[in-house]
């Protein structure tokens, strides 16, 4: 079974053609050594021959991300490289193939650099929409106002209000009403109200409630989008609006652990299956005695049961049969439960999802011994070090550098098999970052200190990016090999 890494990069391999695979994937022009091994902060002596540095191996995109990061670099850019190209036939390819929008992105975080840009006319309607949130300064330089569709138009108007009189309010659907009204509800006057349906009454309703007047409540869909449930989560008020008879057993479950107010209109017990019952029981523990399912909740049931309310621990009877995976997810948080995990080989095999400490809105797959020794140290003695890959090292020694001696091959950082690896959330736009990299950058650019560790002889163009955005010093360390 493919890891998600390996699916992620399947998937990107499937989007893109194939000149966009080669340009993407080029090392550098050069083979690249760490000098002697020295530690950080100490004089630097360059090997004999040693030649400057080779800026040219970066491309528009990589000075782009490296600026918005280390501006002092300026000087050594070839402002020429920036391209913009951002041309999206469907939301997947936004996602998974890598945008050319070099000037917005590096203009949203350092505007100083401004006078540089020869590509305004070149910015497209989704990056300006992202400019424009964080410097509206450049709004004079815009001439997409008319491409602008609805929904761009509310991510702009959410952040920066003042752009409404340049807005054809004609356009809005639904949902960019919905959207808009529930951050900036004084535009309601341009609203047309009959827009909206009952999912997008019931996202505006549940922010701003005073417009219940406008809602016909009479239309409300009962099964599609769980519109009843989801309003009820975050405005109770309007129960006695509901007819409680036609929500389903799932929308009473899923009401019911966040306003347990209600029990008396959900009575519904005997239908509720186990993984509603799991969603129910970790919230509001105290409706277990009424609960007729202990014996279908699965391991992953128990799992997830377990790792917010471990009192139930005496009703479980699967605990043969967790897998690695459910092993290192219930450790990593309830680490008392050691003494019943019968056979620690098991964390060998498989991976964990990890949310990415620097940002919540990324997670990554380790492997399931790096993913419990990152939370759970005291463990270590039971690991099976030869399980873990470089990317299990990288993210483990990152979290938990004590473990350095551990490592009795370094050179299993050097892989690149999981290209292209996920670094985290590009910070511009919120689309995945995708380089081409080794596993030291991973590591070097969180823990500087291990440089000396680092015996490969070449780095990906990608991993300079990286490093040098995090930890502009170690570009001290690096010379072009003769």
């Amino acid at each position: 079974m493919l890891s998600v890494r390996n699916e992620i990069a399947k998937l990107k391999a499937d989007m893109m053609d194939e000149n966009m695979k080669n340009n993407h994937n080029t090392p550098c022009c050069a083979k690249y050594d760490f000098a002697g091994g020295q530690t950080v902060g100490q004089p630097v002596v360059p090997p004999e021959n040693a030649k400057p540095f080779d800026w040219s191996i970066f491309d528009g995109h990589d000075w782009s991300y490296l600026l918005s990061h280390q501006p002092q670099f300026a000087d050594k850019c070839d402002w020429g490289k920036f391209k913009e190209s951002n041309d999206y036939s469907n939301a997947r390819e936004r996602i998974f193939i890598p945008a050319r929008h070099d000037w917005p992105k590096l203009l949203t975080y350092q505007p100083q650099f401004a006078d540089k840009c020869d590509k305004w006319a070149s910015i497209g309607e989704w990056d300006w929409v992202e400019l424009l949130v964080k410097q509206p300064q450049f709004a004079d330089k815009c001439d997409k106002w008319a491409n602008f569709s609805g929904y761009t138009w509310v991510e702009l108007l959410v952040k920066q209000p003042q752009f409404a009189d340049k807005c054809d309010w004609t356009i809005f659907e639904g949902g960019d009403w919905s959207k808009l009204l529930s951050e900036q509800p004084q535009f309601a006057d341009k609203c047309y109200w009959a827009k909206l349906d009952s999912e997008n009454w019931a996202d505006l309703l549940g922010k701003q409630p005073q417009f219940a007047d406008k809602c016909n409540w009479a239309e409300f869909y009962w099964a599609e989008f769980y519109c009843w449930s989801r309003l009820l989560w975050k405005q109770p008020q309007f129960a006695d609006k509901c007819d409680w008879t036609r929500l389903s057993v799932s929308q009473c479950a899923s009401l019911l652990s966040d306003h347990p107010q209600f029990v008396d209109k959900c009575d519904k017990w005997a239908s509720i299956d186990a993984n509603d019952w799991v969603c129910l029981l970790e919230k509001q523990p105290q409706f277990a005695d009424k609960c007729d399912k202990w014996a279908s909740f699965d391991a992953t049931d128990w799992r997830n049961l377990l790792f917010v309310q471990p009192q139930f621990a005496d009703k479980c009877d699967k605990w043969a049969n967790f897998d690695g995976t459910d092993w290192a997810y219930l450790l990593s948080k309830q680490p008392q439960f050691a003494d019943k995990c019968d056979n620690w080989t098991k964390l060998s095999v498989g991976y964990s999802m990890k949310w990415c400490t620097d940002d919540w809105r990324m997670v990554f797959a380790i492997g399931n011994w790096a993913f419990l020794l990152s939370t759970q140290p005291q463990f270590a003695d039971k690991c099976d070090w030869r399980s873990l890959d470089g990317y299990d090292w990288a993210r483990l020694l990152v979290e938990q550098p004590q473990f350095a001696d551990s490592c009795d091959d370094w050179r299993l950082l050097d892989d690149d098999k999981y290209y292209p690896h996920r670094i985290g959330m590009d910070e511009f736009d919120g689309s995945p970052l995708e380089f081409d990299t080794t596993c030291w950058s991973i590591l070097l650019a969180k823990r500087p200190e291990f440089v000396d560790k680092c015996g490969i002889t070449k780095l990906y163009k990608d991993d300079w990016v990286l490093i040098l955005s995090e930890q502009p010093q170690l570009l001290a360390k690096c010379y072009p090999s003769a």
